[in-house]
């Protein structure tokens, strides 16, 4: 089984192509894998921090935990960032073939932030995961509710 993978780049995104899995995948699917796991490392820090007893079960259950953690963060920087694109940036095509890249960087950045706020306060795993999901939750319903008032805003100012 060939599992040697060749990084090159094409049009100033990153692929990988390995013979039999990402032939089939088609290029968005490509860049969103490829995102993904560029974020996942980002998830293994607050493992090390805040709970090092982690690492003693085994590596398949700890790649699944942080694989399941990294995809539901994705997910909902995801619609975020659909948000703020949609209710407050203008529509153009190069926005649209950076969305993934967006979503990468604001996932990043975000959980970056929020360990550093978790390990100045010395926050438990549980306290930290908590405090991680409520806060993007609570971003989004922020700006939602600010698109909301916007739409609201222009509708009564046109009438």
């Amino acid at each position: 089984m060939n599992c040697s993978f060749i990084i090159f780049v094409q049009t100033n995104i990153l692929i990988v192509d390995s013979s039999p899995i990402f032939n089939y995948l088609q290029d968005h699917i490509k860049r969103k894998l490829i995102n993904l796991l560029i974020a996942m490392p980002f998830w293994v820090i607050p493992f090390i921090l805040f709970k090092r007893s982690f690492f003693t079960i085994p590596i398949y259950a700890q790649l699944s935990l942080i694989f399941c953690l990294c995809l539901s963060w994705y997910i909902l920087n995801v619609f975020l960032v659909l948000i703020i694109t949609s209710g407050f940036l203008e529509k153009t095509e190069r926005i649209d073939e950076l969305i993934p890249e967006i979503i990468t960087f604001s996932s990043i950045c975000s959980i970056s932030i929020l360990i550093l706020i978790g390990y100045y306060f010395s926050l438990s795993l549980t306290s930290f995961l908590v405090l991680a999901f409520i806060s993007i939750l609570l971003l989004k319903m922020v700006l939602i509710f600010i698109f909301l008032l916007k739409s609201v805003y222009y509708s009564l100012r046109k009438s």
